[in-house]
This record gives structure tokens, C-alpha cells and sequence, in this order.
């Protein structure tokens, strides 16, 4: 039976009643006024009946309490989820990130607010007050798409009320064009930070060692960031590299083969890192990369921006599947390797070719030859 009673320290009526499932449930009333708290636990009380009778829909409830709880609240059960399945730091932290900044931009409190119109009002206001791309603001979208899908799979929400939406198109806003490295610039900027200082916290030959794990593997900033000794197999017929599930983008693990020159650089270099450590062993190594990449470009003589395209770390894993492609690896060898889902990925984003490899492809075909007599005759 319902009760309604006065709990130290609140101000309102609490009411404690048992629910259709057996479990006593205590909820506030809302209200200082006994008749009106009285009235609700006897709706509680028919509304419990009618359950177990069949003759009530149980999830009503669910929603309606999920319903009254804060977004936030329901934003930090996402993130335990995304937590609890293995998940790394890096992709929580962006998620978090994301939804935290999109959600705000919508002004949003309560699931009632998840609504299309307020997803495209707080993409269109991050676009205005952060100057957010058009790849940064689709992943914003992704991240919020993906909380409302997990609402319905866990019975917070009857629908899914964001199904339909769609980002924009990242070939409009290029803004952060990458450009593929020569071989004589990757060798430049290896000897330039094998033989550097030591730079925010990585030494000249680890910086080197990095360079050469990226620009062999195509392995992202976060995924390098979570290697350890146990990531290195490479006494096996074919050396590889794993990243395990939780931190390669996809969500799958990867296995990924390297060169044996590579491998034989990095048996020395292992030996003596701790076996239960990152072997870039620096707090938010991925968030670094960066100014690695800046520090020994200008060492080098490198320029970082050159006809309207970056240099940054993420050019290496533009370096490696370009010159995969070069090697004349078929295209679905060279989608393998760069991990891509979507074949077309691989040659039309991360292929650059420049106008000399285009010339030499040219010179290869066989010589076509105009007729010396060519006669047009007119068709009546």
C-alpha cells in the first residue's frame, strides 16, 4: 500500500509504494500539501494494478520517468555505457566533449528537447560562435545520434526522434587540406628530430621513433598513444603492430604488418621500455602530436602550410596510404591497410598524386599516334 510521509530535510511529501514488479519505489510528491501527495499515491497505487492486470503498458511508466530525469543525467549513463564496453580514453573524452558543447549550444535539459530542430539550431550555432568545419560538426551530430539510439535500446525513450538527420557534405569545407610528404622530406624531418632536443616531454630520438611508427603503419595520434611493448610482435614471419578494439576507429582490433627494416629499428628501441607502459610514455600523448610535427618541420627547413595544404601528424597516415598506392598495391590491398570501410575513401581523400606522378603514368602508356591522312567526308 502507498504512503505518503516527511523526510528530514525536504521540503516536499515523499510517497513509498510498491511497484508492479514487487520492488518498493520512493519518489517526492512534489508538493507540501497532504491531500494533493495522498491523491497521487492513490494514482500511483491504480496505476500499479493496472500493470499487473495487462491492462497498462509498463514502459509508460519508464518514460515518464525518464522523461522528468536531467539530460546530463541521462548523458553520463551514455558515457559509463560507451565506458563499459570498452571504449578508450580518447573516444570517451571526444564523445563527452562533443555532446557536452552540442547539447549546451541547444540549450537542452530534458529528452523533450532532443528534437531535429534543436540539433540543426545547435550545430548552426556552433558553426557561428566556434567556427567548427563541417567534419567537426558532423561528428558532433554523430555523437548526438548516437545517445538518442541508446535512449530507445535501453527503454528511455519510446522512438527514436533524431532518425532522419543528416550532416553536411566535408568536400564543400576542406578547410584543413593535408598534403602527402616526399620521401626526401621524411627523411629530413626523421634526422632532424632524431638529432633534436627533447620537446614537451618526448626526446629527439623518441620523436623520431614516432614518426617512423605513424608513417609505416598509418596508425592515428590515439592509437600510437595506446601502444605498449605487448602492441609488438615482430619475431614473426611478417612483423605486426596491434591496437586493440578500444582505441582504433572503427571499434575493431587492428593488425596491422609493418616492414622488416621497421621492425629491426624497433627491437633496440623496446628493449628498454616498461612492459606495463605506453612506449610514448607522455600524458595526452595524442593531443601533442601536433607540435611535434611543427617543432621538427622547422628544424628541417619543412614548410607546414605550402599551396593551401598542412603538414601536420595526421599527413603521415596521408604519406603511407599514398605511397601504398604508389607501390602499386591493388585497391583493395591498399583499403586493408589504411583500415578503410569504404574503398573509395582510400583513393579519393588520402591518395595525393602530384602532376610529375601523373606525367610518369602518361609516359608509360603506349604512344598513341594520329593518322598522317585524315579525311573527313560530309554525310548527306
Amino acid at each position: 500500500m502507498a504512503s505518503v510521509y516527511v523526510a528530514a530535510g525536504r521540503k516536499n511529501l515523499m510517497i513509498t509504494w510498491t511497484d508492479a514488479s514487487g520492488r518498493r519505489r520512493t519518489r517526492s510528491a512534489g508538493t507540501t500539501d497532504r491531500r494533493v501527495a495522498e491523491r497521487l499515491a492513490g494514482d500511483l497505487e491504480k496505476r500499479t494494478l493496472l500493470v499487473r492486470e495487462g491492462l497498462a503498458d509498463p514502459r509508460v511508466d519508464r518514460f515518464a520517468a525518464a522523461a522528468r530525469k536531467p539530460l546530463a543525467g541521462h548523458v553520463k549513463d551514455f558515457l559509463q555505457y560507451l565506458l563499459d564496453k570498452g571504449n578508450g580514453d580518447k573516444h570517451l573524452s571526444d564523445r563527452e566533449g562533443q555532446l557536452t558543447r552540442l547539447i549546451a549550444a541547444m540549450r537542452a535539459t530534458r529528452l523533450a528537447d532532443l528534437t531535429p530542430g534543436r540539433v540543426r539550431a545547435g550545430i548552426a550555432d556552433l558553426k557561428r560562435v566556434r567556427d567548427i568545419s563541417v567534419t567537426t560538426s558532423n561528428r558532433h551530430l554523430r555523437a548526438v545520434m548516437g545517445l538518442s539510439r541508446w535512449l530507445v535500446r535501453e527503454g528511455r525513450m519510446e522512438s527514436d526522434p533524431l532518425v532522419g538527420l543528416s550532416g553536411g557534405n566535408p568536400a564543400t569545407d576542406r578547410r584543413h587540406e593535408r598534403r602527402a610528404l616526399s620521401p626526401e622530406e621524411v627523411s629530413r624531418l626523421i634526422a632532424a628530430a632524431e638529432t633534436g632536443k627533447p620537446h614537451r616531454g618526448l626526446s629527439g630520438p623518441d620523436r623520431a621513433m614516432l614518426f617512423r611508427v605513424a608513417l609505416g603503419t598509418g596508425f592515428r595520434a590515439s592509437e600510437i598513444a595506446s601502444l605498449t611493448p605487448a602492441s609488438f610482435h615482430l619475431d614473426k614471419e611478417q612483423p605486426i603492430i596491434v591496437v586493440e578494439a578500444g582505441y582504433s576507429k572503427n571499434r575493431r582490433r587492428a593488425v596491422q604488418p609493418i616492414r622488416r627494416d621497421l621492425a629491426d629499428l624497433l627491437r633496440p628501441w623496446l628493449a628498454s621500455r616498461p612492459a606495463d607502459r605506453p612506449v610514448f610514455d607522455v600524458p595526452h600523448l595524442h593531443h601533442r602530436t601536433a607540435a611535434y610535427v611543427k617543432h621538427d618541420l622547422a628544424a628541417a627547413g619543412i614548410p607546414y602550410l605550402e599551396d593551401g595544404r598542412v603538414s601536420d601528424f595526421h599527413s603521415m597516415r596521408v604519406t603511407f596510404i599514398s605511397e601504398v598506392v604508389k607501390s602499386g598495391a591493388s585497391v583493395k590491398e591498399a583499403q586493408l591497410l589504411a583500415r578503410h570501410a569504404d574503398p573509395s575513401l582510400t583513393i579519393s581523400v588520402y591518395t595525393k598524386t602530384s602532376l610529375h606522378d601523373l606525367g610518369r603514368a602518361l609516359e608509360a602508356m603506349p604512344l598513341l599516334r594520329a593518322s598522317t591522312q585524315t579525311r573527313v567526308e560530309k554525310v548527306v
